[in-house]
């Protein structure tokens, strides 16, 4: 019996195709000039200081009954960012920015997984940087996702990928639209 090789993705977007199909709404569109190497090269970098050298963005809007979310990925000197967008799945409510801001931090963690596996990444750091507060609370060590929960699905998807990632974290609340 032969068993064929797994095959490890050598590039950021064939790690993005690879994704199972309900894990790629989370990252609609990506771009980057590096196959994510600059931000791969400042999540292994270290602190410099109290800097942690990667930084991770999200922010959603909603016009309901679609929302969206953008986020990026960025390390030292701004150089060879990567950026992705998606579309939030429903159901969505009016006023329910909550659910999008859940979106755009599970593109974000997304997007870093697959830059650790293309570029075999098994430990490294980031700041996730975030304006709903609310969303912060799945990065603290005592939190578990409640199933009556509002937005069960979304919190779960992203405690499954926090807890699945070799990054650890910093999350931080920024004021709206910074």
């Amino acid at each position: 019996l032969l068993v064929e090789p797994i095959q490890v993705p050598t590039a950021l977007q064939q790690a993005l195709d690879a994704l199972p199909p309900e894990a790629k709404w989370a990252v609609d569109c990506c771009s980057t000039t590096d196959n994510g190497l600059h931000i791969a090269t400042s999540l292994t970098q270290g602190r410099i200081g109290s800097t942690i050298p990667c930084q991770a963005v999200t922010d959603a809007s909603l016009l309901y009954p679609i929302g969206a979310s953008g986020f990026i990925l960025t390390g030292p000197g701004n150089a060879c960012k990567v950026r992705g967008v998606n579309v939030v799945p429903g159901p969505l409510l009016p006023g329910d920015s909550y659910r999008c801001e859940l979106a755009g931090l599970i593109g974000i963690f997304t997007l870093l997984n697959c830059i650790c596996q293309v570029h075999n990444i098994t430990q490294g750091e980031v700041e996730i940087a975030c304006d709903n507060q609310a969303t912060l609370r799945v990065f603290q060590p005592w939190f578990v996702p409640e199933p009556n929960a509002k937005s069960f699905d979304l919190v779960n998807s992203l405690h499954h990928l926090i807890k699945s990632s070799p990054l650890t974290h910093q999350a931080t609340w920024v004021k709206g639209h910074q």
